[in-house]
């Protein structure tokens, strides 16, 4: 009778705990494999989603470029995730940042685009040594649009 009850349990009953062991050895090796940069990158789009003056003075900056306002119209403002959907890297002791972020404009909606911005903080202020937007898409379109770049 035992016999016959142990053969009318689920295959998953029956295998449950091999399941959970390779389960667990899979997400260890998954963890492994993640870059070691991961940590530092979470932490460094944090630090730039509570420092919103950094993008906003840049964009601001972006907002006077002569060629910015000829393709892009008026700049909108930069949305909380896209810092998130960008790459935000700080030096080691969070003096200096780059920053990729999406921008659109009201004038084409279908530009896709980024700016790029390299600041550093000097006097509790961020100054800007490189500011530039690129146009990805459409492809024929591709440009790159220097705005500051001392």
């Amino acid at each position: 009778m035992a016999i016959a009850m142990k053969e009318s349990r689920k295959w998953w009953q029956r295998k449950r705990i091999w399941l959970l062991i390779v389960s667990g050895v899979l997400f260890v090796l998954f963890i492994w494999s993640l870059p070691s940069r991961v940590n530092d990158l979470i932490v460094d789009t944090a630090r730039a989603y509570t420092n919103p003056e950094i993008c906003e003075g840049a964009l601001e900056i972006a907002k006077k470029n002569n060629r910015v306002k000829e393709v892009f119209g008026v700049l909108q403002p930069v949305g909380k995730m896209a810092l998130f959907e960008g790459y935000v890297v700080y030096s080691k002791n969070a003096d200096s940042v780059a920053i990729t972020v999406n921008v659109n404009g009201n004038r084409r909606e279908e530009l896709r685009s980024k700016m790029d911005v390299f600041a550093t903080m000097s006097n509790s202020t961020w100054e800007y040594y490189k500011i530039q937007i690129r146009i990805k898409k459409p492809i024929e379109e591709k440009e790159t649009i220097p705005i500051l770049n001392n």
